[in-house]
């Protein structure tokens, strides 16, 4: 009975033994009995970036009191980037001076200093802000020299420049005007039917400013005739003559005369030795030698020719005739009104 009891317990023992050397094998194998492998390491997440900075980037400092502008603000990054805010929070120190709303418009309401504010993700910018009174703009329509004593009434006078642009001045019927509530540098338009437009840049100081301005006519006639001395050549007939405007001109053919009953012509015109226009009063005919020849002709006057023109540069009319004659005639130059 001994012996037996002794002989189970050996066997338990080498049980015991075959287990750890079997556990063991399995933890050296790293896994190949089932068991798990080893805890990989932690996985890295990119962060995000956050906002460490904040600016209102077209802060004005000072505006007049009925003025508005739309306020930036601008956030900085962690990894160093800048971005336009949106869902910023705005603010003002006195309501009383300026407002602003939600989407960043600050508008001044009256003489006086407060800070604007704006809010984004934890991070703020604060801007000092001056509201004071505009002052006046006001002058005098007239026309140009030689007749600028002459006013012109119902001109309209509009703000065209960034800063008050649509702004509109009152007026009355002795051409003047009168603009309220601007300062500094502005841009004026001046309109009025039957008269240049034009633009004019004016400083308005904290007194106030006045101007006069004046308007030339829309379509200015300019008109010169060109009349050929008797005993030219037709064939050496050129003038010369300066343009001061950009459209069209009209070259007309006033009077002419002939010891033949049918005159074959052509009107040349040049810049700079370039032909711009020519014009023939030939119905028929052939060429010979490259000279044309007519054999039907007209001479119904005037005769008038558009031609386009630029302003600052010289022009030359030149006429030529078929025949070696001695013709008079008149050529004048003008602008269609």
């Amino acid at each position: 009975m001994a012996a037996t009891t002794s002989s189970s317990r050996s066997d338990s023992r080498m049980r015991a033994r075959l287990y750890l050397v079997v556990a063991a094998v399995c933890i050296l194998a790293a896994g190949a009995c089932g068991g798990p492998g080893p805890s990989p390491g932690p996985i890295d997440t990119p962060s995000t970036p956050t906002v460490v900075a904040l600016a209102i980037v077209n802060a004005p400092g000072t505006l007049v009191s009925g003025e508005t502008l739309a306020l930036i603000a601008r956030a900085t990054y962690s990894d160093g980037t800048t971005n336009t805010a949106q869902g910023v929070t705005w603010s003002t120190g006195a309501a009383s001076v300026a407002a602003i709303s939600n989407d960043g418009v600050l508008s001044a309401l009256g003489a006086g200093t407060t800070e604007v504010r704006a809010t984004f993700a934890g991070r703020s910018a604060l801007e000092p802000l001056a509201v004071v009174a505009g002052a006046a703009l006001s002058g005098v329509i007239h026309e140009l020299a030689p007749t600028e004593r002459s006013v012109i009434a119902g001109a309209a006078v509009t703000i065209v420049s960034d800063r008050f642009r649509g702004r509109i001045a009152t007026t009355d019927g002795s051409g003047r005007f009168h603009l309220d509530g601007v300062l500094g540098l502005i841009r004026i338009q001046i309109a009025r039917a039957g008269f240049r437009s034009i633009t004019q840049d004016v400083t308005v100081g904290p007194e106030g400013s006045s101007i006069d301005v004046g308007l030339g006519p829309e379509e200015e006639i300019v008109t010169q005739t060109l009349t050929r001395q008797p005993g030219a050549r037709p064939g050496q007939d050129r003038y010369e003559f300066p343009i001061h405007y950009s459209g069209t001109m009209t070259l007309h053919l006033q009077s002419w005369g002939s010891p033949y009953d049918a005159e074959w012509f052509i009107i040349e015109v040049r810049q700079a030795g370039r032909l711009v226009r020519s014009h023939n009063n030939c119905f028929s005919g052939w060429y010979s030698r490259g000279t044309p020849w007519c054999d039907s002709v007209s001479l119904d006057l005037p005769v008038a020719v558009d031609i386009p023109v630029t302003a600052g540069l010289i022009y030359e009319v030149r006429l030529r005739t078929a025949h070696d004659i001695i013709a008079s005639y008149s050529i004048v130059v003008q602008r269609p009104s």
